[in-house]
């Protein structure tokens, strides 16, 4: 289990700073337990993945965790036999094909070539 992140009042501490500020609540907890930790709302253990780091284990776990099952509302979306609708290995093999195409260098490149294909377009119009 991850260390628990507590402050102020037990109990109330951490449920007031959530009311309060959620997202400040996170940065105290990431500064004072690390990428990872788990904050109690009075009978609810709720756990914080921060960054990169902090949710690499989520990410890799999914023969464990089986995202598919919280994923199954995009099968709609991306159709059948996409991502969330196909055995492990084949959704892996999805996903790796997916992330080398979202690089910094990918995505700069795709800038470029849509920023020549709207200039082109519109010049032709006007």
């Amino acid at each position: 289990m991850p260390p628990t992140f507590t402050m102020g009042l037990p109990i109330l501490g951490p449920i007031i700073q959530f009311l309060n500020s959620p997202l400040d609540l996170v940065e105290m907890g990431h500064k004072k337990c690390g990428d990872c930790f788990k904050v109690n709302f009075l009978a609810l253990d709720m756990i914080f993945m921060v960054g990169r780091d902090g949710q690499e284990w989520f990410f890799t776990q999914d023969k464990y965790l089986d995202q598919a099952k919280m994923y199954s509302f995009t099968i709609p979306i991306f159709g059948p036999k996409v991502l969330y609708d196909t055995d492990y290995s084949t959704r892996m093999c999805q996903l790796r094909f997916i992330r080398e195409r979202l690089t910094d260098d990918c995505l700069s490149g795709y800038t470029r070539s849509e920023e020549r294909r709207v200039g082109k377009e519109c010049r032709s119009r006007w």
